[in-house]
């Protein structure tokens, strides 16, 4: 892999979000902070954030990766190490994206839906 300007910050998120993971299991019991999370409406909120989060990550990782043992492996263990595992794929994966050519003159006018 090379590192590329596009991967490095997936790579550093990824590191910083893998470390804190290492420093709450070390520091907090887990289920013990999953129920005050759940307990207050605005950790409900993030939790259905989250999670909404997971399934747009797994629909993108089963829609570009080409290996679908491995899009099945990760989509199983994005929610068990959260947004780790997206991170790490898309730090792998991501090549730089094309240059896109100039829209069709009738895809511009999308809201003229009658002509």
């Amino acid at each position: 892999m090379t590192l590329t300007p596009a991967r490095l910050p997936f790579l550093v998120a990824a590191l910083a979000l893998g470390a804190t993971i290492l420093w709450a299991a070390a520091t907090t019991p887990f289920w013990a902070s999953f129920r005050e999370i759940a307990a207050n409406p605005w950790g409900v909120v993030t939790l259905i954030d989250l999670y909404c989060a997971f399934l747009v990550s797994s629909v993108l990782i089963w829609r570009f990766e080409r290996s679908r043992p491995l899009a099945i492996i990760l989509i199983a263990l994005t929610p068990v190490l959260g947004s780790l595992v997206p991170l790490l794929w898309l730090a792998f994966r991501l090549r730089p994206l094309p240059i896109a050519a100039p829209a069709p003159a009738r895809a511009k006018r999308w809201w003229r839906l009658g002509t």
